[in-house]
């Protein structure tokens, strides 16, 4: 909220105009609170009109076993894997409601390392399970992005000169891991 107080405060020609807040995977953690927050404050100079999430992690207790499902529905895993796993993600289920989330975290990514293979070497391009993964870990060429906003040109006019560019960092991977296993659904 003070971020926006201020942008509007700095540049008033964009108060009241529309807002749509959007977002993927791991904003399903941030865009249903920041939204909901949004519209109960009532702000007439923040005029939210929506907001989206793609592919939103939000409910990893409903969303694990997930995985099981639709890797069997879809060919991913066999009928004897698909049984396993319904118990390893039970227990999953469990270790999320014992609220020990550093435990939980590991007995649901266990299903899912089985399931996806390793998060560095995936089996399959998980954006599209027809694909392989032709590009570890993210599984496509982002070599032109990477080149693009590593020019002191971009930099500039984004206002992050001497800053690195990563597609995926895994020191700020591991510090999102504290709340993982939150539920956000609600």
């Amino acid at each position: 909220m003070l971020f926006l107080q201020g942008f509007l405060q700095k540049h008033p020609e964009m108060q009241g105009r529309q807002l749509f807040i959007t977002g993927e995977s791991y904003a399903g953690h941030y865009i249903p609170a920041i939204s909901a927050y949004l519209h109960k404050q009532q702000d007439p100079s923040i005029n939210l009109v929506g907001f989206a999430i793609g592919n939103g992690w939000t409910s990893p207790y409903q969303q694990y076993p997930a995985y099981n499902s639709f890797s069997y529905e879809n060919k991913l895993i066999g009928g004897v894997q698909h049984q396993l796993l319904k118990a390893g993600f039970a227990a999953c289920q469990l270790a999320i409601e014992s609220g020990v989330w550093f435990a939980a975290l590991e007995v649901c990514q266990l299903g899912v390392s089985t399931i996806l293979g390793l998060p560095v070497a995936p089996r399959f391009n998980v954006y599209d399970i027809r694909e392989k993964c032709e590009h570890p870990p993210l599984c496509y060429d982002f070599s032109r992005v990477d080149r693009f906003l590593a020019r002191a040109d971009v930099q500039k006019a984004l206002g992050v000169e001497g800053r690195k560019w990563q597609d995926c960092n895994m020191e700020v991977h591991t510090f999102l891991l504290g709340d993982w296993i939150t539920d956000l659904s609600s």
